[in-house]
């Protein structure tokens, strides 16, 4: 029985306490149940405030296409956007989940002083399974550069795992993804901060060794496609 390791690539942004207060019954996917046959299938899919999109499968991978997630503080006006993602994740045929991992690519520019623009994330995985309870998992992502920024602009990234010691770890899971975008700003200067159009997240499965090939020859076609 191999194993499938899944990875996400993701992003999470500022004050818990907006978190909790934009909770909401979420946006079902234009696709909310689908698969990428011979890797994985999901179930259930919904964003909180849908600014994370619908997720496109690529061969191992399930990409999404944010293009408008964004915090933008202009003139002492402070803005934070938030996204949530819920949905059940489960592996084909006889394979299982061995791990999840988040990784997520951003720009951010601070103009003038007084301004700054921060990530906050948390990836929350619950392995789902028939005879017994596996408390979920909590992993905050780790943002480089550290946040909140204050100066300058450049990319950032974060990163986030979570491996299950469950012996050949599990069929299926549910996956939340929380994300929050801030900037704040002074009267001359702006703020902003946003998550990258190409990359958003990426929940990978890793392939039988006869498929790899094939995913690294057709995951670049499919992904120049989705940016026309």
């Amino acid at each position: 029985m191999r194993p499938i390791r899944f990875s996400a690539f993701i992003c999470l942004c500022a004050l818990g306490l907006f978190i909790s207060n934009a909770r909401g019954a979420g946006i079902p996917w234009g696709n909310t149940n689908g698969s990428s046959p011979g890797f994985f299938s999901w179930q259930n899919g919904n964003n909180e405030t849908n600014l994370f999109g619908d997720p496109l499968p690529i061969g191992n991978t399930l990409v999404f296409f944010p293009s408008n997630f964004k915090a933008v503080s202009t003139g002492g006006t402070p803005d934070s956007k938030f996204d949530k993602i819920n949905v059940d994740i489960l592996a084909d045929g006889a394979q299982n989940i061995t791990e999840i991992r988040i990784h997520e690519i951003g720009d951010y520019s601070i103009l003038g002083q007084g301004a700054s623009a921060s990530v906050v994330g948390t990836l929350v995985v619950t392995p789902i399974i028939s005879n017994g309870v596996i408390p979920p998992s909590f992993n905050g992502l780790a943002i480089n550069p550290a946040m909140p920024v204050t100066s300058g602009g450049a990319p950032w990234t974060g990163n986030a795992s979570v491996t299950f010691s469950v012996a050949n770890g599990v069929k299926k899971i549910h996956l939340t993804l929380d994300n929050i975008l801030s900037a704040t700003s002074d009267a001359d200067s702006t703020a902003t901060i946003d998550k990258k159009l190409t990359q958003g997240i990426i929940i990978e499965v890793i392939p039988e060794p006869a498929t790899i090939g094939m995913l690294l020859c057709g995951a670049p076609m499919l992904l120049r496609r989705r940016r026309r």
